[in-house]
């Protein structure tokens, strides 16, 4: 899963290498899901072909359709055998689509909502403190300024209530184990990820500087996230779309995780009940 922070072209090298073999049919959550050829990373790459070669005179809303149901997950670039990085390629369409007024109208209505709010669910900044209500004391981290370790909570686990339990077992776990981390509560913006491949850089751009301010603010050594998509974005695109060095580690909590148990802070148990 790539990320760029940029609209490079995208040069005939970075297509003409598909030779068509299927490997990535076999891979494809969506191709696999629908079993049309539409749907599958060779057709997209040869969609863009057409689209460069003049084939097809000017992309279309249909034919952005097609470059937005890719998933990017880049299982089709780690399987193909020819070594397209089909989920590079399709992010910098999506990025040209998007420039050309072709973003569908739900992810136009998710950029907005960002944008505005800071979140993806369009909530009051408040809001990403609802996780914690269910606790048995509120976690430490909300009440300290300063904290050699931040915990980025990321939207889906701080405002979706199904996933209130992985933000709630990792405050736990950092407290259990004597961390000193902090919370940056009403003061986290969005990763910016979702902006990043629906084509507002300049808006992701916002919440990447945003988000690193108030993580050196706390004067962190460390960010930890139990959020896989925000991990990527920031270990990733976030020196590179700022460019500079962020001045912190970036690291995700079963990386941290592991260094906890090595180090003896997180015992294991050998005596737990098996029910």
């Amino acid at each position: 899963m790539m990320t760029t922070v940029s609209h490079p072209s995208i040069s005939e090298d970075d297509y003409l290498h598909c030779i068509r073999c299927g490997q990535c049919l076999a891979v494809c959550p969506t191709y696999r899901l629908t079993l049309n050829e539409t749907d599958s990373p060779r057709a997209r790459v040869a969609l863009l072909r057409a689209v460069r070669e003049g084939l097809l005179e000017r992309p279309t809303d249909r034919t952005a359709a097609q470059f937005f149901r890719c998933l990017l997950c880049g299982a089709c670039t780690f399987t193909c055998p020819s070594g397209v990085t089909v989920d590079r390629i399709l992010e910098l369409v999506r990025g040209e689509m998007a420039d050309l007024g072709l973003l569908p109208q739900p992810l136009a209505a998710l950029n907005a909502r960002i944008r505005e709010s800071h979140n993806i669910s369009a909530e009051p900044p408040e809001s990403r403190l609802l996780w914690a209500q269910n606790l048995p004391a509120l976690p430490v981290g909300l009440g300290r300024t300063q904290a050699e370790v931040v915990y980025f909570v990321g939207c889906v686990g701080a405002l979706f209530p199904r996933s209130y339990g992985i933000p709630q077992s990792f405050v736990q776990i950092l407290e259990g184990a004597g961390v000193d981390y902090a919370l940056l509560g009403a003061e986290e913006w969005c990763c910016g990820y979702p902006l990043a491949i629906n084509g507002d850089l300049e808006a992701a751009r916002e919440m990447m500087r945003h988000n690193v301010e108030a993580v050196r603010a706390a004067g962190a050594r460390t960010l930890v996230t139990t959020c896989p998509s925000c991990f990527h974005f920031w270990k990733h695109a976030y020196p590179a779309a700022l460019e500079e060095d962020l001045g912190f580690e970036v690291r995700h909590a079963t990386e941290f995780l592991a260094d906890l148990l090595e180090s003896g802070r997180v015992p294991l148990r050998d005596d737990l009940p098996l029910q």
